[in-house]
């Protein structure tokens, strides 16, 4: 009997034991013992649960509302996943403002770059890291307003004496 399994729960069978550890799991209905879908773990199903534990439902289920989040809001600006992957790739997986890689998290996982679009005709402009999309929905999208910022900060810098012309935000972040 070495190495058999309860019939309903799948823990080790001791002694006489030949098909169920328990009175319990004698009497149980088969299907109220489950495989996690997870991590495959037998356990006692409650309710319509298909996992045994709430760590192992955040495992399933994040990724998957994620990836909803993502195709709905591909959806609301016209555009196809292989569209998408058409400009990430064009852009070598960068910012098309700052020329860097996304380096923001959600849940350990890094995030995707952001569709950056016009807000009146959902004209699709680029893709954009956290940082620089942030930055432009502060400034409304309104060009003007970042002109009269980019001359504040040449002024500025040009009185402290320090000013220069900066790269990718890798360069002087």
């Amino acid at each position: 009997m070495i190495g058999k399994e309860c019939f309903r729960c799948g823990m080790s069978l001791k002694g006489k034991q030949r098909r169920w550890c328990s009175e319990k799991c004698k009497h149980t209905r088969r299907s109220a013992f489950v495989e996690c879908t997870v991590c495959q773990k037998t356990y006692k199903r409650k309710n319509s649960s298909r996992y045994c534990s709430d760590e192992c439902k955040k495992i399933k289920t994040i990724p998957q509302i994620r990836e909803q989040e993502f195709l709905a809001t591909l959806r609301k600006y016209g555009i196809t996943k292989d569209r998408y992957d058409e400009l990430f790739k064009y852009q070598d997986g960068k910012c098309a403002i700052c020329n860097c890689a996304e380096t923001v998290k959600l849940n350990g996982k890094l995030k995707r770059l952001a569709i950056d679009h016009c807000h009146q005709t959902n004209f699709v402009r680029g893709l954009l890291c956290s940082r620089c999309n942030v930055a432009i929905g502060n400034f409304n999208d309104n060009w003007v307003l970042l002109e009269n910022a980019i001359e504040y900060l040449v002024a500025g810098d040009l009185k402290a004496g320090t000013y220069q012309r900066m790269g990718n935000r890798n360069d002087h972040a």
